[in-house]
């Protein structure tokens, strides 16, 4: 999957975030709920007020904890607002983007240039894509002659330019966690919950049909929500000594000498990463690590059945070599974490002269510190930055053999 395709995913995923509404039995069209709760969430979507939507459907939640409607709802609004957060909103101004603003950008009708104005349901017209201005990195960059060396240079580029380290990237990931917790807790009814589905009227977002949110999708939503968390919290237990102000030019270009000296601890006296003190251990994710690989196998089912997706199939159906290549990897991992005493050879990715061993590794986190009669790169004959492999068995050991 391509940047632009997946910025194009996120897009609708974001903009369902923000469609709270009455919910219908997909089979039968009567209110699950009662008729009252249907009127006044109608009336608190007219509003067009974030804050009433948000206030309306979790407190219908906080009221009723196994009410998984609302649960949704709340889940969904509280994910819009984790996108024009502080975070997100620091990291986008890191790398030279303007923020999100749900209401104005995407869900208003009366703004032509809104998303939901626009947009049209996957699988469907994509033509508008290169017209919603607001999509971070959509008029930034030209997607048809970007290629991932491309894009990264020009990320660096921003970086040095804006003067930002990768400690605050660091920071500003690891702040998402608090959030991911929140709406991985609100998923948890809805996914418990027997065939449950969740319907978004077409009129919410002048779409050509009304949206069903499936029990796959919320494998979907898991999966993705899940994986950023454990990431957050692995990033969030390194200190990082790379410093793209040391070894990044202001046109982007990277000095190879100046990164290998950087990373060696030349520069700043610190490693590319160094552990933080006394955050080795995050054995306490393991549940939630194997109950996510679970999810991503569960969600690759899926879009590879009969099932179909308004949110996310026909975008995944269109990468299904990747998305079959992430299911095989998880089950790897899924395989790892059920012997946490055992070092499991990749079998499932077809990678069986590698072992690992998961458990092990969120249980003692490396420490680049603990590897110290070599260093982790060598500038090798004609500039190329090279591993030391002798360093990185080390520091995985026990942990990865290859």
């Amino acid at each position: 999957m391509n940047y632009k395709q997946l910025c194009g995913m996120a897009v609708f995923v974001l903009c369902c975030s923000l469609v709270v509404s009455s919910v219908y039995s997909a089979d039968s069209r009567t209110p699950l709920l009662s008729t009252s709760f249907s009127n006044r969430s109608l009336l608190v979507l007219k509003s067009a007020d974030q804050n009433k939507i948000e206030k309306f459907h979790c407190s219908e939640y906080d009221l009723d904890k196994t009410n998984a409607q609302a649960a949704f709802g709340c889940f969904m609004i509280k994910a819009s607002k984790m996108f024009e957060g502080p975070a997100i909103t620091s990291l986008l101004a890191a790398l030279s983007e303007p923020p999100i603003h749900v209401q104005e950008d995407i869900l208003s009708s009366t703004n032509s240039n809104s998303i939901c104005s626009k947009f049209a349901i996957p699988g469907g017209s994509k033509k508008f894509f290169g017209e919603f201005s607001k999509i971070p990195f959509n008029t930034s960059i030209n997607f048809a002659d970007t290629t991932p060396k491309k894009f990264f240079k020009e990320m660096l580029k921003r970086l040095k330019n804006n003067n930002v380290s990768f400690s605050s990237i660091r920071d500003d990931i690891y702040a998402l966690d608090g959030s991911l917790s929140e709406l991985i807790t609100l998923l948890h009814v809805p996914r418990a919950t027997a065939g449950f589905t969740f319907m978004i009227p077409k009129e919410t977002c002048q779409v050509s049909k009304n949206i069903l949110v499936r029990k796959m999708d919320l494998e979907g939503f898991y999966s993705l929500l899940g994986s950023m968390k454990i990431f957050a919290n692995l990033i969030g237990a390194y200190d990082i000594g790379l410093d793209p102000q040391v070894f990044v030019s202001a046109d982007g270009t990277v000095n190879k000498e100046a990164f290998v000296k950087n990373a060696n601890g030349e520069t700043n006296g610190k490693l590319f990463i160094e552990l933080k003190s006394g955050a080795g251990n995050l054995s306490h994710l393991q549940p939630f690590m194997l109950g996510v690989t679970k999810s991503i196998i569960m969600f690759v089912d899926g879009v590879n059945s009969s099932a179909s997706s308004d949110i996310f199939g026909a975008y995944m159906k269109e990468h299904g070599s990747e998305m079959n290549k992430l299911k095989k990897y998880a089950m790897d991992v899924k395989a790892s974490l059920s012997a946490p005493s055992a070092m499991t050879p990749m079998i499932h990715s077809s990678h069986p002269d590698i072992k690992i061993n998961v458990s092990k590794f969120l249980s003692d986190l490396p420490n680049p510190e603990s590897v110290s009669d070599s260093d982790p790169f060598v500038l090798s004959v004609g500039e190329r930055v090279k591993f030391v492999a002798g360093f990185f068995k080390k520091l995985f050991k026990d942990i990865a053999s290859y």
